[in-house]
């Protein structure tokens, strides 16, 4: 029988992390990891994409698939039939929007929308998953 305690399961050491005052998004499963964007509240040039291996248990870094320290975007995890998307907002006024796709260890960019002028309403993505039922 299977006990009913809770485990302490190792996790990944970083200067961002070791902060209280970093905001997590919301988990995105795909290919049996929870993937979160994690980000400083108060320096914005601090950014990463964490993955919780949901077999193994463990926490790894996934890297940006752009300058993890540019200033202005929003973005969204997304999975997208098992493969993980990143949907990604650059800019404050001038916005342009990228979809980046994870195959392997690398992102690729799938779609690029050059600069739109100012949308005067926020921009967010709520989608976790897009695929066939």
């Amino acid at each position: 029988m299977e006990s009913q305690c809770w485990r302490q399961i190792k996790f990944v050491k970083d200067f961002i992390l070791d902060d209280q005052t970093v905001q997590w998004s919301c988990g995105t499963l795909c290919c049996n990891g929870l993937y979160f964007t994690v980000g400083s509240c108060w320096d914005y040039n601090a950014a990463l994409i964490v993955r919780f291996d949901v077999n193994l248990e463990t926490f790894t870094k996934v890297s940006f698939p752009f300058d993890e320290y540019e200033v202005n975007f929003r973005g969204s995890l997304v999975n997208v039939s098992d493969e993980l998307h990143f949907f990604v907002l650059h800019g404050a006024f001038d916005v342009s929007i990228d979809l980046w796709k994870l195959k392997g260890e690398e992102w690729i960019r799938i779609l690029s929308v050059p600069d739109i002028d100012c949308i005067p309403l926020p921009i967010k993505c709520f989608v976790r998953y897009i695929g066939s039922i």
